[in-house]
């Protein structure tokens, strides 16, 4: 689900690029379970079901397409109603949370005991106050976990944050944060955006 203004948004194309397709199918993005490719056989009945946990008040839902919902202040399941075949326009479903800007921390434990602890931050720009150019960083944070360090998911990563130094104020700080196993930085401590530091 991605963020937009006070809603979380899920969107469920109406229909995948093959390449895509392929590519979503060999890539593996966690370790814990197996993926399964499905087809939908010609014929075939098709119905989704959604379901959302969030760690504040759902105040309102929006789809795409005629639902059927059951909710709690933060719990939501939804169907959809009215549908014998896959939808021929993408079906989207906005959640409107209480405070959608507040941090949120998600702790996981495995089969074995070890602990993994997931923090969001999506802070709220309404009320900044405009800066000077100078007096801004920007640090970007790459997952470098599992699939994503690999093949065309890693030039794909690398393409993208270029781009985004590239438009950042020269005068602006930056440094770039790498994440998997480990962690590193690019420097010991932010740049100035200047072509030679985006360059390295």
């Amino acid at each position: 689900m991605e963020p937009d203004t006070n809603c979380l948004v899920f969107t469920l194309p109406a229909s995948v690029n093959p390449r895509a397709e392929g590519a979503a199918l060999l890539a593996g993005t966690q370790t814990a379970t197996g993926s399964v490719a499905c087809r939908l056989a010609t014929g075939a009945a098709f119905g989704l079901e959604l379901g959302a946990r969030m760690p504040y008040d759902i105040l309102s839902v929006w789809c795409s397409h005629a639902i059927e919902t059951k909710r709690t202040q933060e719990c939501l399941t939804l169907r959809l109603i009215d549908v014998e075949e896959p939808p021929s326009s993408d079906i989207v479903v906005k959640l409107a949370m209480s405070d959608p800007s507040a941090p949120r921390l998600w702790v996981e434990t495995d089969a074995e005991g070890h602990q993994a602890a997931m923090l969001t931050i999506y802070p709220a720009f309404d009320d900044v106050e405009p800066y000077a150019a100078a007096d801004l960083e920007f640090v970007l944070v790459l997952d470098l976990s599992s699939s994503m360090a690999q093949g065309d998911a890693f030039k794909d990563l690398q393409c993208a944050a270029y781009q985004v130094l590239q438009r950042l104020p020269r005068a602006a700080r930056f440094n770039v944060v790498l994440f998997g196993s480990l962690q590193e930085s690019l420097f010991p401590v932010s740049r100035q955006c200047t072509p030679d530091h985006i360059a390295q």
